[in-house]
């Protein structure tokens, strides 16, 4: 007699999930290729490597785990071509539930900040908004503007709302800021992915990306400045799209620079994008 093989899941529950959030958002999406249209020129979402699986662990006992890699095709007008790719993990009471978990969360963490490079309205949702950044290029002699533009904090698992307040306290964005500032070499679209969970099994974890590279200086910064851990097991997820918005003016050129002379004299750092300045937040 053959072993009795597991039924496999619909993977294709991915693009219906989105597609349908699509249609919400008034949108008309279409298939291309292997991957869907958003409405937007151009912005397009691919489904990459998917699984799903069943599991019986302690402590967390039985459940479903899915995790699906997005390819996201993005040309904001002015911003030039970028291929983003994120990877959703989540857990549901079915194959096929754990797989519409990541899709939504996908849709509602990762997609918002960049359908705003298209739309210029800001997402909606808890921890939302733009914050104004100027950085100074060593390597250049040139100051550069950004718009942070700030996608919904997804927390999961906070039922007395410690940990939404800690992060009300400390944006997420604050926590890894240095980090994402030392990347702002070059005036081009950048993007931060970063994440906090903590599990009996593990402790606290934080995992951040930027530009697609997962950042152990941004991890370490973050690990520093969230402080001690508010009680029970919670994660959060928060997706940041930074677009160059032009050259500061000469007055804050010439404070930066000045900044930067007084600390390395005629050497250049290591890291070409190091002194920033807070403008705002909106």
């Amino acid at each position: 007699m053959e072993p009795a093989t597991q039924p496999q899941p619909d993977f294709s529950v991915v693009e219906r999930t989105w597609e349908a959030r699509l249609r919400k958002l008034g949108l008309t999406p279409w298939r291309v290729g292997t991957g869907i249209a958003t409405g937007h020129q151009r912005l397009e979402v691919y489904r990459q490597e998917t699984q799903a699986a069943e599991f019986d662990l302690d402590p967390q006992g039985h459940g479903f785990l899915a995790s699906v890699e997005v390819k996201v095709v993005v040309e904001p007008p002015g911003l030039g071509r970028y291929e983003i790719l994120d990877l959703v993990t989540q857990q549901g009471e079915s194959l096929e539930g754990a797989l519409t978990r990541c899709a939504e969360t996908f849709m509602e963490v990762t997609y918002p900040p960049l359908e705003a490079l298209f739309t210029g309205r800001k997402p909606e949702g808890p921890g939302t908004g733009t914050v104004t950044l100027t950085s100074f290029t060593v390597g250049l002699g040139r100051a550069f503007t950004w718009d942070v533009i700030l996608g919904s904090l997804q927390i999961l698992n906070d039922p007395d709302g410690a940990l939404r307040q800690r992060l009300k306290e400390r944006p997420p964005v604050t926590l890894v800021l240095d980090a994402v500032t030392g990347q702002l070499s070059e005036p081009r679209l950048h993007w931060c992915k970063l994440y906090g969970g903590n599990f009996a099994a593990t402790g606290v974890k934080f995992g951040v990306s930027i530009d697609g590279q997962k950042s152990r200086e941004a991890e370490a910064e973050i690990a520093t400045k969230f402080g001690p851990p508010p009680p029970g097991e919670w994660e959060f997820r928060q997706f940041l799209a930074v677009r160059h918005t032009g050259d500061a003016d000469e007055k804050t050129t010439a404070e930066l620079r000045a900044r930067a002379a007084a600390a390395f004299g005629p050497e250049k750092p290591a890291r070409s994008g190091w002194f920033s300045r807070l403008l705002g937040r909106g």
